[in-house]
């Protein structure tokens, strides 16, 4: 996407906003401008990933069918919920997602996946370990999450710890606040 935002009309136009290589699971987009003529009362727009793959020589290309939709918050401008509709994958182990970006100042998407339903929490620690901020807690399906954590704005530039607890499933990774 080379740091350019893109726009996506409505009325079934749709442009390429990005390229991936085939070893990336995730791809977080923020800064694609949806423009469309709201409803009344509107507050936000819903949009589908396809992937293509286009093989070298004369292969055929693939096109998947629309995995995801993507809830684009047109109030706060924010697409952090997405909602894995017509997911044909099947996850067999929970994983915690390392943030992006990171560095961040001030807020950045924390991703994860869980194969089973059940209560699950994220934690934001200081580097020694305290506690400082419940970011998720909750009854989550099986599938994949993802949420936007907006930093307290009091907190200093550093190493900071994020911990998912999902059952008896516990990972921790590590992000860069820079302010």
């Amino acid at each position: 996407m080379k740091g350019e935002s893109q726009t996506i009309l409505g009325n079934n136009q749709f442009i390429q906003i990005a390229e991936v290589d085939s070893t990336k699971r995730q791809y977080v987009d923020l800064t694609t401008i949806i423009s469309d003529k709201p409803e009344p009362n509107q507050t936000y727009a819903d949009y589908h990933v396809r992937a293509v793959y286009q093989p070298s020589g004369n292969a055929p290309i693939s096109i998947s069918s629309a995995s995801n939709t993507i809830r684009y918050d047109m109030v706060d401008g924010i697409a952090a919920d997405k909602l894995a509709m017509n997911s044909t994958e099947i996850i067999t182990e929970y994983r915690l997602e390392q943030n992006y970006p990171n560095p961040f100042n001030p807020s950045t998407i924390i991703s994860w996946q869980s194969p089973k339903g059940g209560h699950q929490t994220i934690k934001l620690y200081y580097i020694m370990g305290r506690e400082i901020e419940t970011i998720v807690s909750g009854y989550y399906e099986a599938g994949y999450h993802s949420t936007l954590c907006i930093v307290n704005s009091s907190l200093p530039s550093g190493v900071y710890f994020y911990q998912l607890t999902a059952g008896d499933f516990v990972d921790v990774k590590k992000m860069v606040v820079v302010k």
